[in-house]
């Protein structure tokens, strides 16, 4: 459980110097963009699976 944590607090910390890297490459507006289309991309096929196996 706590290499678990640890795990996930290191990708947390990781993530501000991703973006800041995307948005020196790209730009601001594409990178916060390509940024919240992941996570929103990943909410819609989960909820998919969800509403499938429901069904099933």
């Amino acid at each position: 459980m706590n290499s678990a944590f640890y795990a996930f607090a290191y990708i947390g910390f990781g993530t501000p110097l991703l973006l800041a890297w995307l948005g020196a490459t790209f730009g601001t507006v594409p990178a916060l963009a390509g940024f919240l289309a992941v996570p929103t991309a990943l909410a819609v096929w989960l909820r998919r699976e969800l509403r499938r196996r429901v069904r099933d």
